[in-house]
């Protein structure tokens, strides 16, 4: 969000109005929630219509390219994706512009079998909430073509307290994969970072993760695009529509 203002305020030949909306599918999903959401955002911009909009992550991108025309029209959507989406339907749209991200899962996974090549074993830990298990199975259709170079074993449908247990007993040449954890077994609920600044400690084999925010809360490293640069990439991509480009043309 900072990185897609800081792009847009960048430009000063023209004065661009930036709103900042966020659905928090994690906490708030189900579809009477979006329909209230779908009511909130028809009424407030029903005056002042925006001339483009970005959709940041697969939540987001999914509710606006199915309400598109009765919320903003014919605005363009960029969608700005980030690790772990899946792959996007309604891409045939010609008012919608896609930055896609490098396949970060498939080049983290190969950089520890790298460093660790007596690895035999990858642990990998998900959350039991609906964005971590969709995540999480991007992630096994990702993962298909290392089966044959080491075993899996999925620490999911944990509570906090339970995977501390089982990263606690880990065998040796193991190393751990850090997905997300929006939501524990157990019901409860935080973002991914501060999960893994619960867990990570009681780990012992090194973890990786390949989101930004993971830095120095436990992961040991990873093949990571910044949250910085999928943002400036999106905004640059939006001004190149709002100066004129066609949006399937501009990305």
């Amino acid at each position: 969000d900072e990185a897609i203002h800081a792009t847009f305020t960048a430009d000063t030949s023209q004065r661009i109005e930036l709103h900042s909306e966020f659905l928090d599918v994690a906490r708030f999903p189900g579809e009477e929630q979006r329909q209230r959401q779908r009511d909130f955002f028809r009424e407030k911009y029903r005056e002042r219509p925006p001339d483009l909009v970005i959709a940041v992550g697969g939540g987001a991108f999914a509710f606006l390219a199915e309400r598109r025309a009765e919320l903003f029209g014919l605005a363009p959507i960029v969608y700005c994706s980030i690790a772990g989406d899946p792959h996007p339907e309604h891409l045939s749209d010609t008012g919608i512009a896609y930055v896609p991200v490098p396949n970060t899962a498939a080049r983290t996974l190969e950089m520890m079998l790298r460093l660790h090549p007596d690895a035999r074993h990858v642990a990998v830990v998900s959350g039991s909430g609906s964005r971590d298990r969709q995540y999480a199975e991007v992630f096994r259709e990702e993962m298909t073509t290392f089966e044959n170079r080491v075993a899996f074993t999925w620490l999911t449908g944990l509570s906090r307290e339970e995977l501390r247990g089982e990263l606690s007993r880990l065998p040796d040449h193991t190393v751990v994969l850090y997905l997300t954890m929006f939501q524990d077994a157990a019901g409860e609920t935080f973002s991914p970072r501060q999960a893994l600044d619960a867990f990570a400690p009681a780990s012992r084999a090194p973890i990786y993760g390949y989101y930004e925010t993971y830095v120095g809360h436990g992961i040991v490293g990873g093949w990571i695009v910044t949250f910085e640069e999928i943002g400036r990439n999106a905004a640059q991509l939006s001004l190149r529509i709002l100066a004129g480009e066609d949006a399937q043309a501009a990305a």
